[in-house]
Formats: C-alpha cells, structure tokens, sequence
C-alpha cells in the first residue's frame, strides 16, 4: 500500500489537503478497507467537498448552470390550535 498526502489550491476560497493512495491486491482479496481507510484521511472537509463537487456535475450534466447549486428547501407552518 502506497499513500501520500500533499497540499494542493483547489479554489480561491478553499485549501485542502490531496490525497493519493494505491493499493494492488487479488481480486478475491477486495472489500471495503481501501475505500474506509481513503475516506477517513481525506476527512469531513474532504467529504463535504466531493459532495459539492458531485453536485455541482450533475447540475452540469442536467444544463444548468453549475456554479451556484442550491440545498433543497422545505417550508412549512406550524400552529398551535386554540383551546
């Protein structure tokens, strides 16, 4: 197993560290170590900002226009009934 972890400018706005890592193993041998273990060094930040990334894409993908993807928004009201 090989990792490396280095700086890298992803945005004007953000800073995160670039993972790198390679593992060659049978493929009987495969389960699910590799991607726990990736996913655990890139971190909270680092999932949050594939997530947006993907987001972003499929907004792309879909025509839209990918540079300001929105959170899906719920509203509703709630009243307290008179006794």
């Amino acid at each position: 197993m090989n990792a490396d972890c280095q700086e890298s400018k992803v945005d004007s706005r953000f800073k995160r560290k670039r993972v790198v890592m390679a593992r060659r193993i049978f493929l009987s041998e495969m389960d699910r170590s590799f991607d726990l273990e990736f996913w655990d060094k890139v971190g909270v930040e680092g999932r949050w900002s594939a997530a947006w990334e993907m987001t972003a894409e499929v907004q792309k993908i879909r025509g839209k226009d990918g540079d300001q993807p929105r959170l899906q928004r719920s509203v509703q009201s709630i009243q307290r009934a008179r006794s």
